[in-house]
């Protein structure tokens, strides 16, 4: 049977592990569960698999109690919930723990709790419901002998990356099953759908009971875009607001239903919003990017927006320059090279000549 929502069995050493997402200088992390036991690893991850290890980050359950611990390197901090857990498992329970600048905080349902935390160097994958080798946790992680969870989980989110809990999703794992051993899960049928299992020779199908405004197998179709009128491949999205859609045309097209050829021979560019242009630098891996100059020559019908982009930004420490408008100035430029971004705006660095404005960083 394939796995909706994931149930776990510390009998068992279940456990499930997932891809890192940096969480360096930002961590926010929520998690929906039940229990059957009050004792059990939620989440963990660390600098390296090694009861010395350093840093480390660990959501546990101890005594029916919701329990953060974490190391920066310069000692155990422990943050722990006002309230127990039900543990009969009758009760999906919400708990959002992380950071927010230096300030920790855990959150179960509405009761908070709050403590310090600076940055969090750890490199190991993502370890939900157990470990793959519990003598490999740091030792100060759990406040006894550690074992893993049972219970069932329905939702992973880590600074706003929302991991799929299946066996498709999930990097590696050991002896997990379903929650309730039907393909309905808490995520399968999208935009608030109501899924239903359906019985019969074939356990993993299921029917979704879709919200006025959303059709398809799993609701993830918009009702508006059902029929739409946009052409040469151009993509539909609903506008929920107004009960109508909008289409986004590829590169040489314009128009309502991107139906207008654009000419091949423009040299002034018109953005509307949500329009852009992906250019690739042939010279950049030649270019000294310690000093970075941008020109360029425009005019706004508003008073915010994004002009120019470059680098990442998919972690925390990604590089990237950004150059738009903003309204308390003409023009601002914000960077970031591993380390909190900061900004430039023309009316205190920058040169404007000609109508060019030079940001130079």
């Amino acid at each position: 049977m394939a796995i909706s929502d994931p149930f776990f069995s510390s009998n068992q050493s279940s456990w499930m592990s997932f891809p890192p997402v940096s969480i360096r200088h930002r961590t926010d992390l929520r998690l929906q569960f039940q229990t059957l036991s009050p004792e059990g690893i939620l989440f963990y991850t660390a600098q390296h698999l090694s009861a010395r290890a350093e840093d480390f980050f660990c959501v546990s359950l101890t005594s029916g109690l919701v329990q953060l611990r974490y190391n920066l390197g310069s000692g155990t901090n422990v943050l722990q919930s006002t309230n127990r857990v039900d543990t009969s498992g009758g009760t999906w329970h919400t708990v959002r723990t992380g950071r927010t600048g230096h300030q920790g905080f855990l959150v179960l349902e509405q009761n908070d709790t709050e403590g310090g935390m600076s940055t969090l160097d750890v490199a190991t994958d993502l370890f939900v419901g157990g470990v793959s080798d519990l003598s490999s946790i740091s030792t100060f992680s759990v406040e006894s002998e550690p074992v893993g969870f049972t219970g069932g989980v329905r939702e992973l989110v880590l600074n706003g990356h929302d991991f799929d809990l299946t066996e498709t999703g999930a990097l590696g794992g050991a002896n997990v099953g379903d929650w309730d051993g039907t393909a309905c899960g808490y995520k399968v049928c999208q935009n608030g759908g109501r899924c239903t299992a359906l019985s019969g020779a074939d356990s993993d199908s299921f029917m979704c009971t879709c919200p006025p405004r959303w059709t398809g197998p799993v609701c993830n179709q918009s009702v508006y875009c059902v029929n739409n009128l946009c052409q040469h491949e151009s993509l539909c999205f609903s506008d929920l607001v107004t009960g109508s859609y909008d289409c986004f045309c590829p590169l040489g097209s314009e128009g309502r239903y991107c139906d207008k050829q654009v000419g091949l021979s423009m040299t002034t560019l018109k953005f509307v919003g949500k329009s852009y242009l992906k250019y690739r630098d042939p010279k950049f891996n030649t270019r000294n990017l310690r000093y970075t100059q941008v020109s360029f020559n425009f005019t706004a019908s508003r008073n915010e927006g994004l002009i120019l982009w470059m680098g990442r930004a998919e972690h925390d420490d990604d590089d990237y320059l950004a150059v738009g408008l903003q309204a308390t100035s003409k023009s601002q430029s914000t960077s970031e090279r591993g380390s909190p971004s900061r900004s430039l705006s023309e009316t205190s660095r920058c040169v404007a000549t000609n109508g060019i404005i030079y940001l130079s960083l």
